[in-house]
């Protein structure tokens, strides 16, 4: 009798757990070498100064995590975006240090993920092939 019912605790706990994260989204959490790189937390965009000193001018990157369903959902009509503008996306995924390293590489960090940097805009969140694509195109005449 005891035994199950720390079954049924524990089992109650994690399932608690598990709620929280995916209510949650994916966040990113920033190790303490980010550094001075700025924080991507809502949309917004770089000055062109800052864009071109940060290497973002004209670029495309999708910041994403392997373990984030929202950023697995979203990546295929990112890329599929990305093909039909006829423009080249970078896509780091977060999980593995040497992206990490890449993003601060640009002077950017990911407080959550997917988050997506086109020419010298930046947003967070999934959005909508048609979306992409919209955001894309101006990078094809560059």
């Amino acid at each position: 009798m005891l035994n199950s019912r720390k079954i049924v605790l524990v089992s109650s706990l994690v399932l608690v757990m598990l709620t929280l994260l995916v209510l949650s989204g994916c966040s990113s959490s920033l190790p303490e070498n980010s550094g001075d790189a700025f924080t991507i937390s809502d949309e917004g965009s770089f000055s062109a100064d800052v864009c071109a000193a940060k290497g973002l001018t004209g670029k495309a990157i999708m910041l994403e995590s392997r373990y984030c369903p929202h950023c697995t959902a979203t990546l295929p009509d990112f890329n599929q975006a990305c093909s039909e503008a006829g423009v080249d996306c970078e896509v780091l995924d977060l999980a593995d240090e040497e992206n990490i390293n890449k993003m601060y590489s640009y002077g950017i960090a990911a407080q959550f993920t997917p988050t997506f940097i086109i020419d010298c805009e930046y947003f967070v969140g999934a959005k909508t092939f048609e979306e992409y694509f919209d955001l894309l195109i101006p990078l094809n005449n560059k």
